[in-house]
């Protein structure tokens, strides 16, 4: 039998292919895997999606309510985003405590993905460097014209 984190990610990741078959080709990044620690009395799960820890989706997870109320909380399943290094509380109404397992993963799914469509509008991808201001040059010293831009990062 799986541990209950592992068969959480899982599912996460297997709900994520089977209800959302065309988004998984336009947001490749979003995988679901374990980034709980060997101690954790809450383990997660998370969709990390510049692989930095910058732009990230956690779902955290009790293995059950009466594990979740020893440690203080009323609810199994809560969920954080972080935008640039940055908690963000109410992102999009994506925050969430609950007890619906399926809601929880559908919740973190959506907060991917809205999250990689916010992290992929900021920049581009140049030859293996996260672009995030199109008007520096890709070391970000010099400033670019509309030209200069187009012609190094396309349009």
């Amino acid at each position: 039998m799986k541990h209950y984190i592992t068969q959480l990610r899982d599912d996460a990741n297997d709900y994520w292919f089977s209800h959302y078959g065309a988004e998984a080709t336009v947001h490749p990044n979003i995988e679901w895997k374990d980034s709980s620690y060997h101690n954790d009395a809450c383990p997660s799960i998370c969709a990390d999606l510049d692989g930095d820890g910058e732009w990230f989706v956690q779902l955290f997870a009790f293995e059950s309510i009466e594990a979740a109320k020893a440690e203080g909380f009323d609810e199994v399943y809560g969920l954080t985003v972080k935008v640039s290094g940055v908690d963000c509380y109410g992102y999009h109404d994506f925050d969430m405590v609950t007890n619906d397992r399926n809601k929880a993963i559908k919740k973190a799914i959506e907060a991917a993905i809205d999250l990689q469509a916010q992290h992929l509008r900021r920049g581009v991808e140049h030859e293996g460097v996260w672009i995030e201001d199109r008007t520096k040059s890709p070391c970000g010293r010099f400033d670019l014209t509309p030209e200069q831009s187009e012609e190094t990062y396309g349009k």
